[in-house]
């Protein structure tokens, strides 16, 4: 299999996402037409990590406790996520401070701000959550060396789950993959294939205090 994903990878530089993840599913389907279905997912799902997750990173540990089925949440302190994708620091700060210019925040407030893939600049973090609501609470307004200052609490919760009748994604075939690892077929040819099914599980961004610069809009 090492050859094959080396092969696979030196390709994916010129393909798109699309073409990529069909020219790796057709190159494991061929290499062993026998092999189970179940063989052919996961093989596809590992080539998938090998190729584009960081190693040992956050995208990997969620695939791979996916794969492992126990269905346990998984725990990241939401300031991380903030700290360490600058852009979700700013779709956040451009949201809450597009509320304050509609009106005085009130404490105790909340809102969601709901991050899509694309709005998550950080790969590790993208290929981790995918999508993630973050909900806020304002606290107070402080003015720190002439800047101001929103004091927040911050968490959020989504589950982790792919979505294989989304056609207009360019990885639907490994999206069909990892959906059908949930119900693993028995092969009588493979007796050591592993029948234990793949499991959603939820990720919670526990909550953190954080403080967003006020941004200025003009509202008409």
């Amino acid at each position: 299999m090492a050859s094959l994903n080396l092969e696979i990878v030196s390709f994916s530089m010129a393909l798109s996402n699309k073409q990529l993840v069909e020219y790796s599913k057709f190159a494991i389907d061929h290499t062993n037409p026998l092999q189970s279905q179940w063989r052919k997912d996961r093989a596809l799902l590992e080539l998938a990590k090998f190729a584009t997750m960081e190693n040992g990173g956050r995208a990997q540990e969620y695939l791979n406790h996916y794969l492992e089925g126990s269905g346990t949440p998984k725990y990241f302190k939401a300031s991380d996520l903030l700290s360490e994708d600058p852009n979700v620091a700013q779709v956040l700060a451009s949201a809450v401070s597009l509320e304050a210019a509609k009106a005085p925040l009130k404490s105790g407030q909340t809102g969601i701000v709901g991050l899509r893939q694309r709005d998550i600049s950080v790969l590790d973090w993208k290929l981790a959550l995918g999508s993630f609501p973050l909900e806020w609470t304002y606290i107070a307004t402080r003015v720190t060396n002439g800047v101001t200052l929103l004091e927040l609490t911050v968490k959020g919760s989504n589950e982790y789950k792919w979505h294989p009748d989304d056609s207009k994604r360019e990885t639907q075939v490994l999206h069909q993959a990892a959906a059908r690892l949930q119900k693993p077929q028995p092969n009588v040819l493979d007796v050591l294939q592993n029948t234990n099914p793949a499991k959603n599980f939820w990720m919670f961004a526990t909550e953190s205090r954080y403080f967003v610069p006020l941004k200025s809009f003009a509202i008409s």
